[in-house]
């Protein structure tokens, strides 16, 4: 049998899509002769065999519903997206300060999380 990667697919993406499970990576990455991390173009044709299947039910539901998952993301989209929760982060970060009680001694872990859980969900 073959199947037509399409844009953003990737071979784990396909293994879903043909074989109804991840575990089918293996043999379309040795029957294919690609890693399964490579990246693959729009277009190309991958072989696969009805033995290689690994739950007949979701390579059924995929199947009869034309279900193709693509969930490859690209370097520069990994990089804007981790950037963005990155400085949404920063802003949200405070600085957590420990002051000493008047006996001279910090206060107990528990007290200081009831303080900060108190003040942030407050």
């Amino acid at each position: 049998m073959e199947v037509t990667v399409k844009d953003r697919q990737s071979l784990l993406d396909i293994a879903v899509q043909t074989l109804g499970g991840v575990e089918g990576v293996f043999a379309l990455a040795e029957r294919n002769g690609v890693g399964i991390t490579d990246r693959l173009e729009d277009g190309t044709v991958l072989q696969w065999e009805y033995d290689d299947t690994a739950d007949s039910t979701v390579q059924t539901f995929y199947s009869d519903r034309g279900l193709t998952p693509a969930t490859e993301i690209t370097d520069a989209e990994l990089r804007a997206l981790l950037g963005e929760i990155e400085e949404e982060t920063a802003e949200e970060e405070e600085e957590i300060t420990f002051e000493q009680n008047d006996s001279g001694s910090l206060p107990s872990l528990t007290r200081i999380f009831t303080d900060e859980f108190e003040r942030v969900f407050a």
